[in-house]
């Protein structure tokens, strides 16, 4: 009796998938979303409240009064980060 390789083709269908569905370009959309988000819109506790941008850059920031902001939404609403309202 023939046993069946739970590996075999997953790879073959995966990307048959992903062609098919267009998974691939909307991952590309979602990880590079996520790198504008991290690398130039967030703070961080560790940098002085820099974004890492801002940090390799020299650029500097000042503190904000959050009540004169609106929320802005960055990966499809996973993070928020204020804006000018």
């Amino acid at each position: 009796m023939k046993t069946n390789n739970p590996t075999y083709g997953h790879r073959r269908i995966a990307m048959q998938i992903n062609n098919a569905f267009g998974l691939n370009k909307d991952l590309e959309n979602k990880l590079e979303s996520f790198r504008f988000y991290y690398n130039e819109e967030r703070s961080h506790h560790g940098i002085d409240g820099l974004s890492p941008l801002q940090k390799s850059g020299g650029q500097s920031s000042s503190v904000i009064l959050l009540e004169n902001y609106r929320w802005k939404k960055h990966c499809r609403s996973l993070f928020k980060l204020p804006m000018a309202a």
